[in-house]
């Protein structure tokens, strides 16, 4: 047997093989990896762009929900002041709301009457926020009382924010030493309708 015609069928066996190899790898880079790779590449793209738009969401969800909580504040706050805003014919309960934060503070009052100029004054009512119009409806108060409890009472109608305290003048009483006599000049701001 020659054994240089089987070493030269082997070496043309062994390259056939190299080169079916090489080829096999070629198609398998070219046409089944590479669009493989390509589209995981594109995938990797989207999906960097999702996590990028999904952090910006989750900043701007807690913009929302700081700015949801400054409304809900900004509401309850409203609340509030809306239960403080009278109307130019809620007269008595004007005077009964002065009347139980005197109660509530110890003060006795011995007179209040609003000002009789007022009820007939045809001031133009100030323009405030929304279709609101306030005009000042003066109040004379004379009060009695412990002098810490004075100062109570009149810290409790400054709080209300449609409440203004004019003037004040306080003595003491002629027949107590421990109160004081007051005399007060106030301004409620009604909602002229």
């Amino acid at each position: 047997m020659d054994f240089k015609i089987f070493k030269s069928q082997e070496k043309k066996i062994l390259i056939a093989g190299i080169l079916l190899a090489v080829i096999f790898l070629y198609i398998e880079i070219a046409f089944i990896l590479g669009p493989q790779l390509r589209a995981l590449s594109a995938k990797a793209l989207k999906l960097h762009q999702v996590g990028s738009r999904l952090s910006e969401y989750k900043k701007n969800f807690v913009s929302l929900k700081e700015l949801q909580a400054q409304a809900d504040a900004s509401e309850a706050k409203n609340v509030g002041i809306e239960k403080n805003i009278f109307s130019d014919n809620d007269i008595p309960f004007i005077l009964d709301t002065i009347s139980q934060q005197a109660s509530a503070t110890g003060v006795k009052i011995m007179q209040m009457k609003p000002a009789a100029e007022a009820l007939l004054s045809s001031e133009k009512p100030q323009e405030a926020a929304g279709n609101l119009k306030f005009s000042p409806l003066p109040f004379s108060l004379q009060l009695s009382g412990a002098y810490h409890r004075l100062g109570e009472f009149i810290n409790r109608l400054e709080n209300n924010p449609f409440i203004s305290i004019i003037s004040m003048t306080m003595g003491a009483s002629s027949s107590e030493s421990s109160r004081q006599l007051a005399s007060v000049e106030i301004s409620v701001y009604v909602n002229k309708k």
